[in-house]
Protein backbone atom coordinates (compact mmCIF):
# COMPACT_ATOMS: atom_id res chain seq x y z
CA UNK A 1 0.00 0.00 0.00
CA UNK A 2 2.42 2.52 1.03
CA UNK A 3 3.90 2.16 -2.47
CA UNK A 4 0.98 2.64 -4.02
CA UNK A 5 0.86 6.00 -1.67
CA UNK A 6 4.26 7.02 -3.49
CA UNK A 7 3.09 6.77 -6.82
CA UNK A 8 -0.22 9.10 -6.32
CA UNK A 9 2.14 11.83 -4.68
CA UNK A 10 4.65 11.45 -7.79
CA UNK A 11 1.88 12.29 -9.89
CA UNK A 12 -0.51 14.45 -8.30
CA UNK A 13 2.70 16.30 -7.52
CA UNK A 14 3.01 16.61 -11.39
CA UNK A 15 1.25 19.70 -12.98
CA UNK A 16 -1.43 18.28 -15.48
CA UNK A 17 0.32 18.70 -18.80
CA UNK A 18 3.25 16.34 -17.08
CA UNK A 19 0.67 13.86 -15.94
CA UNK A 20 0.01 10.76 -18.96
CA UNK A 21 -3.21 9.00 -19.26
CA UNK A 22 -1.56 5.70 -18.05
CA UNK A 23 -0.51 7.41 -14.95
CA UNK A 24 -3.86 8.54 -14.28
CA UNK A 25 -6.15 5.19 -15.18
CA UNK A 26 -3.62 3.29 -13.41
CA UNK A 27 -4.09 5.04 -9.86
CA UNK A 28 -7.77 6.00 -10.09
CA UNK A 29 -9.69 2.35 -9.11
CA UNK A 30 -7.10 2.74 -6.01
CA UNK A 31 -8.31 6.24 -4.91
CA UNK A 32 -11.80 5.42 -5.53
CA UNK A 33 -11.52 2.73 -3.14
CA UNK A 34 -9.53 5.04 -0.45
CA UNK A 35 -11.68 8.29 -1.08
CA UNK A 36 -15.69 8.41 -1.45
CA UNK A 37 -14.56 11.29 -3.53
CA UNK A 38 -13.94 9.31 -6.51
CA UNK A 39 -16.22 6.85 -6.01
CA UNK A 40 -18.38 8.30 -8.21
CA UNK A 41 -16.87 10.16 -10.48
CA UNK A 42 -16.91 8.02 -13.89
CA UNK A 43 -14.03 8.14 -16.63
CA UNK A 44 -15.55 10.66 -18.64
CA UNK A 45 -16.40 13.07 -16.43
CA UNK A 46 -12.63 12.93 -14.96
CA UNK A 47 -11.49 13.54 -18.62
CA UNK A 48 -13.88 16.68 -18.95
CA UNK A 49 -12.60 18.16 -16.06
CA UNK A 50 -8.68 17.42 -16.78
CA UNK A 51 -9.58 19.38 -19.97
CA UNK A 52 -11.04 22.44 -18.24
CA UNK A 53 -8.53 22.39 -16.60
CA UNK A 54 -5.85 22.09 -19.38
CA UNK A 55 -7.99 24.82 -21.63
CA UNK A 56 -7.69 27.40 -17.93
CA UNK A 57 -3.89 26.89 -18.22
CA UNK A 58 -3.74 27.87 -22.10
CA UNK A 59 -5.90 30.71 -21.02
CA UNK A 60 -3.41 31.92 -18.34
CA UNK A 61 -0.40 31.42 -20.16
CA UNK A 62 -1.76 33.19 -23.02
CA UNK A 63 -3.00 35.96 -20.89
CA UNK A 64 0.36 36.38 -19.26
CA UNK A 65 -0.50 35.02 -15.98
CA UNK A 66 1.31 32.12 -14.49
Amino acid sequence: MALMQQRVVKIISKTPSERREADIQMVLPWLRKKSGLFTDLDRSEFLRERERERERERSSSSSGKV
